[in-house]
Formats: C-alpha cells, sequence, structure tokens
C-alpha cells in the first residue's frame, strides 16, 4: 500500500511541474533595429511574443491588430506605437512600465 502511495504522490508532483513549466512566461526582446509585432525578425530569439510572454521594447515596434502579452516594458530608447487604421492595439494582462514612449500614430499616410 505505500508503494501505491508513494507512486500516486510522484505521479502528481511530476504533472505539476510539467504543468507549472507550460506556465511560465517567457521573457522576450525586441532588437534595436524593431518592426512589426508579428514579425519574428522584430525580436532577439525570432520568436513573436504570445499572451503567456513578457515583453521588453529596446527599439521602436509597430502594434499590430491582435497583439497581446503578460507584461510589458518600454525601454529608455524603446518605442513602441500602433496605427489606428490598422487595428494598432495592445491587450497586456499584467504591469506596463514605460521608461521610452508608447504612442498611437494618428493619421494614415498618403494612399493608405
Amino acid at each position: 500500500m505505500k508503494n501505491l502511495k508513494f507512486i500516486f504522490v510522484s505521479i502528481l508532483l511530476i504533472l505539476g511541474l510539467l504543468i507549472f513549466n507550460c506556465l511560465k512566461a517567457d521573457v522576450i526582446y525586441s532588437t534595436g533595429l524593431g518592426g512589426y509585432w508579428n514579425d519574428p525578425y522584430t525580436w532577439t530569439d525570432t520568436i513573436v511574443p504570445t499572451p503567456e510572454d513578457d515583453v521588453f521594447i529596446v527599439g521602436p515596434v509597430e502594434v499590430e491588430s491582435g497583439t497581446e502579452c503578460a507584461s510589458l516594458t518600454v525601454e529608455a530608447f524603446g518605442d513602441l506605437f500602433g496605427e489606428w487604421w490598422y487595428g494598432g492595439n495592445i491587450n497586456v494582462y499584467g504591469d506596463v512600465e514605460n521608461l521610452g514612449t508608447i504612442r498611437h500614430v494618428p493619421q494614415a499616410p498618403n494612399g493608405a
């Protein structure tokens, strides 16, 4: 009976660790050159942030529709901007720290 309890507790512990590891947020940094949020080359590890990720903006990053992250930090020289005519909004589900610039571009360029 003791072995059965040990096996059961071991399985629960392993499952708990696996679930915790999957829920842990990644930290993702933009490159100094920046780019569009949904472009993998905007990010240092070419991984586009998901709603579970903590994001640090280092260069100019343009927000597009459907943009989400767990937390957001705009570094001193970072620039996060959205264009309303493209649906440039961001959902941040945690803390926002702005040491740089967060702005909304108010009008469409010529021809848009």
